[in-house]
């Protein structure tokens, strides 16, 4: 979202004070942050919005919260025994970031 009326409609809603997180947004300081964490999660191999980490696993995009919450309560993709899984697994990815 880009336009800064939803976003202040929006975080009113949520009962959040939005004109003092518009102004604090602005901040050089914030800005700067922003900037850091982006370049991490850019070399942490983060590839959507939105894009969640369990311990090592990455997992981007809403359509991809399912998967979150599964493995949130302890399932996992266990490729070991399982030849044909294994091996797609170890297939390169089908996209990748460009700097």
């Amino acid at each position: 979202m880009s336009d800064a009326a939803v976003l202040l409609g929006l975080a009113t809603a949520c009962g959040l004070n939005g004109p003092a997180l518009q102004a604090s947004a602005r901040q050089p300081a914030v800005k700067m942050q922003l900037a850091r964490e982006t370049e991490q999660a850019i070399a942490d191999g983060v590839f959507g919005v939105p894009t969640f980490r369990i311990d090592d696993e990455l997992f981007w995009g809403s359509d991809r919260i399912d998967g979150v919450i599964r493995c949130l309560g302890g399932a996992r993709i266990d490729a070991r025994g399982n030849a044909a899984l294994a091996a797609f697994l170890a297939q390169a990815p089908l996209a990748e970031r460009k700097r």
